[in-house]
Formats: structure tokens, C-alpha cells, sequence
């Protein structure tokens, strides 16, 4: 009787969280030179995952695994002399491209956080263009 009960409950749905699979293309690099930085949130602007890669043939492609469904937002940048920081110029500027989810960036940078967000509910690839000024 244990082991039917059991049963019952794993065939229920929303017993066992849904685990989805995110993979993000990042375009438009203008070059291979450097590392993109990437940080993964929640819907709470919780970091979830922060890491970054090396680009190659102006190509980068990031594969975030074990994700529950939910609302997420990605941000980046182009860090094309590796040291870590996104560059900018004496107006503050970036010199070093970067982009959000959705494409969310207005004419003078990000738009807000709420824009970033997109759902997850199952594996999932999305493409995020890179911006620069």
C-alpha cells in the first residue's frame, strides 16, 4: 500500500518541480577578443548564476541547466580585454558591448528590470543582440 501511495503521489502534477534547460546565444559580437560576462536572475534580482566564456568566431554560447520554471533575466557584457569590468569612457559611456533579455535597451541603456524578464517553462533558447555605442 506504501509503494501505490508513493506512486499516486509522484504521477500528481506539480509534485516534482520541472527542471528546463536555458541556452542563450549571444549575437552581434563585433569581434572574438576577450570573455563575455553573464549573470542569470530571479525575478527578485537575485543572482542565480554568474560566470563568463571565452567568444569564439565572434560567436558565444551559454547553457544554464536544472532551472525551475519561473520568471528569469539575463544581463552581459563584452569584455573584450578581459579584466574583468565593463569599460567606460569619460561620460561614462561603455566602450565594451553588453545586452539584456528580451533586447531590453532603450536609447540611453537598460530599460527597467521588469522588461528584462521572460519565463521559463521548459527547455528554452533565447537570442540577445549585443549592444554598442
Amino acid at each position: 500500500m506504501k509503494h501505490l501511495l508513493f506512486f499516486v503521489l509522484l504521477s500528481c502534477p506539480g509534485f516534482l518541480k520541472a527542471q528546463s534547460k536555458l541556452e542563450i546565444e549571444i549575437a552581434n559580437l563585433r569581434n572574438s577578443h576577450g570573455q563575455i560576462v553573464i549573470e542569470l536572475m530571479d525575478a527578485q534580482k537575485q543572482t542565480l548564476k554568474a560566470t563568463r566564456k571565452k567568444i569564439e568566431n565572434n560567436q558565444c554560447i551559454f547553457i544554464f541547466n536544472d532551472l525551475k520554471n519561473g520568471h528569469y533575466a539575463v544581463q552581459y557584457f563584452h569584455d573584450e580585454n578581459s579584466n574583468g569590468a565593463i569599460d567606460t569612457n569619460i561620460f561614462g559611456i561603455p566602450t565594451e558591448g553588453f545586452g539584456f533579455s528580451n533586447n531590453a535597451i532603450g536609447p540611453l541603456g537598460p530599460k527597467k528590470f521588469e522588461e528584462w524578464l521572460f519565463k521559463i517553462s521548459g527547455d528554452q533558447k533565447i537570442t540577445i543582440r549585443t549592444r554598442y555605442f
